[in-house]
């Protein structure tokens, strides 16, 4: 699969064809440079996840349900401290043009994640095994640990 470039997901370049490819995969492999700062890991991330495809992510335990009358029942299990609330959910569902539904929030979820639950098509990626640094360290320490990892998982290097 190409590269996917900074705007990929606005359709620069082939950006959308690109990552449509990579919604139809069972695994997404990210392999960076490891002389090129640790940052790009992170526009690839923005970049698939504007196209709905959550890295590192669980999915959002969420109970949806349309019905055909009787408005909305929502019902928090857990204190929404994200800003999603019953009127943002009415709202959300407005858009969608849905009048009736239950809804149960099990957890604290933002409005992305409630849309994503509404559309139905969010491709949530679990990672098993990443490499994640430490967001203080400089770049330079961040990039020597990126390379000591690359050799010990690929020691043909």
């Amino acid at each position: 699969m190409p590269g996917i470039i900074e705007g990929a997901k606005d359709g620069k370049g082939r950006g959308r064809q690109v990552i449509s490819a990579a919604r139809t995969c069972n695994m997404i492999l990210i392999v960076l440079d490891c002389m090129k700062p640790v940052t790009h890991k992170r526009l690839i991330e923005r970049e698939l996840a504007g196209f709905g495809i959550r890295l590192n992510q669980t999915p959002p335990d969420i109970v949806f349900r349309k019905k055909d009358k009787g408005g909305v029942n929502y019902q928090e299990a857990v204190p929404q401290t994200k800003g999603l609330n019953r009127d943002q959910c009415t709202r959300i569902l407005k858009e969608f043009r849905i009048t009736s539904a239950d809804i149960v929030m099990r957890g604290d979820y933002d409005a992305d994640e409630f849309i994503d639950i509404i559309n139905g098509d969010c491709k949530v990626r679990i990672s098993k095994g990443t490499l994640e640094l430490d967001e203080r360290e400089n770049e330079s320490v961040a990039n020597a640990k990126a390379t000591e990892t690359c050799t010990r998982l690929l020691p043909c290097l």
